[in-house]
C-alpha cells in the first residue's frame, strides 16, 4: 500500500472520548476525525483511523453506494493496520513473525496479542445473544465493525502468527458471526484472510451490503428522519 496523499479532515478534540472516531460527509467529501485528549499515546488507533480516510479516498470517494457497501471492508482493513502497528511494522509488507503470546501496548494496557482480539469482540460476542440487540441503526453499524475488525485481526494472526496453528480451533470459531450475519457470512469469512486486492473489495462490498439491509430488516431498525 503506497500513500502519495491523505484527505484534509477537521479534527475535534473531545474530552469525553477514549479513543478515536472517523465520520465522512459523503455529500460534501468532508473527513472529520473526532479524539480524545489522550489520543497521542495510542498511535495504533490513530493508524485504524486514518486507514478509514484512506480506504474512502480510494474506493468511496463521493459515491454513497460505494461507501455503504465497503464499510465492512474498511473495518477489517483498519483492524489489520492498526494490528500491525500495535507489532511495530513499519511498512506493510514487512516480513513479520510473532508469538500469540507475545505482549503488546494497548487500549486495555499490556496483554498478550491473543488476549486482545479476545477482549475486542467479548462484549459484542455477549451482547450477540441477547434478541433485541441491535435495537437501533448506530448499535447495528458499531456491531457489525466489531465483527469485521475481528475478522481483520484473525487475518493478520493467520499470515504472520508462527503459534497460529495452537490457536487456530479457539480463533475460527465465529458462530457468533455467522449465526448473526446469516447468508453469505461463509463466503465472507473464506475470503478475509489476507489483504484484499481491488475486486475481492468489489466482491465483499456486493455480500456485505444484502447483509446490512436484511439484518435491519430483521431488526425492524429504521433510518433516523432528521429535518
Amino acid at each position: 500500500m503506497i500513500i502519495d496523499k491523505m484527505p484534509v479532515f477537521q479534527l475535534i478534540i473531545d474530552d469525553t472520548k477514549t479513543f478515536a472516531s472517523h465520520n465522512y460527509d459523503v455529500k460534501n467529501d468532508k473527513h472529520l476525525l473526532i479524539v480524545g485528549p489522550n489520543i497521542t499515546q495510542m498511535e495504533s488507533i490513530l493508524f485504524h483511523e486514518f486507514t478509514h480516510m484512506y480506504d474512502v479516498m480510494n474506493f468511496s470517494a463521493n459515491n454513497s453506494d460505494n461507501y455503504a457497501k465497503n464499510r465492512g471492508f474498511t473495518e477489517y482493513h483498519a483492524a489489520q493496520i492498526e494490528l500491525l502497528k500495535f507489532l511495530n511494522a513499519k511498512k506493510i509488507d514487512d516480513k513479520l513473525s510473532f508469538s500469540l503470546n507475545q505482549s503488546i501496548k494497548t487500549p486495555f494496557g499490556e496483554i498478550t496479542v491473543i488476549d486482545y482480539i479476545f477482549k475486542c469482540i467479548e462484549e459484542t460476542r455477549k451482547n450477540l445473544l441477547k434478541k433485541i440487540y441491535p435495537d437501533n441503526l448506530p448499535l447495528l453499524s458499531n456491531t457489525l465493525g466489531i465483527i469485521f475488525n475481528h475478522l481483520g485481526r484473525i487475518s493478520i494472526y493467520q499470515l504472520y502468527a508462527y503459534d497460529y496453528e495452537l490457536y487456530k480451533e479457539k480463533l475460527e470459531e465465529l458462530d457468533f458471526a455467522v449465526s448473526f450475519l446469516g447468508e453469505n457470512s461463509l463466503k465472507i469469512i473464506s475470503m478475509t484472510r489476507d489483504f484484499l486486492t481491488d475486486k475481492e473489495i468489489r466482491d465483499l462490498g456486493e455480500l456485505y451490503f444484502p447483509i446490512v439491509i436484511e439484518l435491519i430488516n430483521k431488526y425492524k431498525i429504521h433510518f433516523q428522519k432528521t429535518n
